[in-house]
């Protein structure tokens, strides 16, 4: 358990981390976003919030935390360009 990302947090059936008592987060099929991005993962509202993965039409993808529609907190962005950022 303490090598999980999720902190010990019980996995749903998505792989995500579950969503019931978490601030009513739900988890919604891939929703394709206004700029063409796809996002898999949890919302809160109408907002990315949770944990989740994001795809850019260059092939970009991000995979990690979210809070109130952006990317923020610990995740893995990778580049179209191979570089890779983690933090």
């Amino acid at each position: 358990m303490g090598d999980s990302p999720y902190n010990g947090q019980a996995i749903a059936r998505s792989g995500l981390p579950s969503t019931s008592n978490n601030n009513n987060r739900s988890e919604k099929p891939e929703t394709v976003l206004p700029n063409g991005a796809k996002y898999t993962g949890e919302w809160l509202g109408d907002q990315r919030d949770g944990y989740g993965t994001q795809i850019w039409v260059d092939g970009s993808k991000y995979v990690g935390e979210w809070v109130n529609d952006k990317a923020n907190g610990k995740g893995t962005l990778h580049h179209a360009d191979g570089d890779v950022y983690e933090g």
